[in-house]
């Protein structure tokens, strides 16, 4: 059998299949690891007083500045757009032309 260009004999093929299976249990090993010492440095950090997780006030009125804020390429196009952003409004009574 041809695989990648490479003539591989029965035995070989059998034995790049178990390494396959090594090179997996291993990867799986290490992701197993890396969570570990995430939830160990998070745990620590808890300890310490730190704010985990979640949207900061900062972030909070960043976000809502640029929901309130139309991108500079969307300026000016409102009248085009208004019709086409009325919530609840069916896409049959849109105007396409």
């Amino acid at each position: 059998m041809v695989s990648e260009g490479l003539d591989l004999v029965p035995e070989q093929q059998r034995s790049q299949a178990a390494l396959r299976r090594v090179y997996a249990a291993l990867a799986e090993q290490e992701r197993d690891f890396i969570s570990a010492r995430s939830k160990a440095a998070l745990k620590a950090a808890k300890a310490r007083g730190k704010a985990l997780g979640g949207l900061r006030d900062t972030t909070m009125r960043r976000n809502t500045a640029i929901q309130q804020k139309p991108p500079r390429r969307l300026r000016g196009s409102s009248r085009l757009s208004a019709p086409c952003v009325t919530p609840g409004r069916p896409l049959a009574q849109l105007p396409l032309g």
